[in-house]
């Protein structure tokens, strides 16, 4: 039986056969309506590499930097004003590659929202020794860098099926997809965007996510290397019931937790049971996201490795950093049918965990 989502595509899509545009359209169906991505718009949804230009670059830490590009060709005079949304799923990330060496292609997560129009944002750490870092730090405003998508690209799609618990492991700037898929479900444009909405629908349960809670483990070096943290923060604030952040600090400097995410507290063991308070703020511990502390996470949000919980697909394992951390985590990154590490000793199954 097809669900409701293949239905309305089916429909919509036999529409446009009968007015002869299915060559040039995609459906997404997003809260209750349909969007139709033009591909001669959105070039890049179709796997076509698109050159976009660079508007400017934003640093945002002591290693990182916000790079915002504008989805127009530089030399498309034409279009002044654009009033283009990127069009991509969440979650899903693009492919990009320099003008100068095609040869040289990485996976990038944007950071904006689904919803701003004429450019999108990436959150790049800087590598000076590395191809793609020194590519993207000798980049200045104008210059352009080359972007698209293939299926790969695309992992699991908003609302997510509808777990009762999302648990998000990520690292660095594994952040990102997580990130993505956080500002989709908490972010202040989409409260708005629902808000404006006049869209009525019997469905509405079914295309949007509105119960699923999430508990985010976020592993960093130091204090100044938690990327995004301002905004989820305000998620945070603004959804203390469906959303738990621990950042996990590995640096000796650090030596500090809190509840306030500030690192004013008490030294810390390394336990996050202050997560059974629920608490509105989010919790600072210093050490490393190993076995007992997802344990501890999961329990103290009432879910018990050695219950039914486990046993369905009522919570989803999300993992994203570098390989090393898949290898603890989960296993390799391009093994997504297998599950190894601490997420096997714990009882996930591979239906239950997305590797980004």
């Amino acid at each position: 039986m097809r669900s409701l989502r293949e239905t309305v595509e089916l429909i919509l899509m036999s529409l446009l056969a009968l007015m002869n545009l299915q060559d040039n359209v995609t459906i997404a169906i997003e809260s209750g309506s349909s969007q139709i991505h033009n591909y001669n718009d959105r070039p890049w949804l179709s796997g076509t590499p698109t050159t976009l230009p660079l508007l400017s670059k934003t640093p945002v830490s002591h290693d990182t930097d916000i790079y915002n590009f504008g989805l127009r060709p530089a030399e498309d005079e034409d279009n002044q004003t654009n009033e283009l949304t990127l069009g991509i799923d969440v979650c899903s990330c693009l492919l990009v590659s320099s003008p100068q060496n095609r040869t040289l292609v990485r996976p990038y997560t944007p950071v904006s929202s689904r919803h701003q129009r004429g450019s999108f944002s990436l959150l790049v750490k800087k590598y000076p020794d590395g191809a793609m870092g020194r590519e993207f730090l000798n980049l200045k405003s104008g210059d352009s860098m080359v972007f698209w998508q293939i299926p790969f690209n695309k992992k699991i799609q908003y609302p997510f099926q509808h777990p009762k618990t999302i648990l998000m492991l990520a690292a660095g700037t594994g952040i990102t997809p997580m990130y993505q898929a956080l500002n989709r479900m908490f972010g202040v444009e989409e409260d708005e965007y629902d808000n404006k909405s006049d869209e009525d629908t019997e469905n509405e349960d079914i295309l949007k996510n509105t119960t699923t809670r999430v508990i985010l483990l976020y592993a960093s070096r130091s204090k100044k290397d938690i990327y995004l943290k301002k905004e989820m923060e305000n998620m945070k604030k603004r959804y203390p019931n469906r959303l738990e952040i621990v950042y996990m600090l590995s640096d000796d400097n650090d030596k500090k937790s809190s509840n306030n995410g500030d690192g004013d507290g008490d030294e810390n063991d390394g336990k996050v049971s202050c997560l059974v308070a629920k608490s509105p703020s989010s919790i600072t511990v210093k050490g490393q996201i190993d076995k007992t502390m997802i344990e501890e996470a999961l329990v103290s949000n009432d879910i018990h490795v050695d219950d039914n919980e486990m046993k369905k697909d009522s919570i989803q394992a999300w993992v994203c950093g570098p390989p090393s951390f898949y290898t603890d985590i989960c296993g390799p990154r391009d093994d997504p049918q297998n599950v190894l590490g601490m997420l096997k000793e714990l009882g996930f199954t591979p239906n239950q965990v997305i590797k980004f």
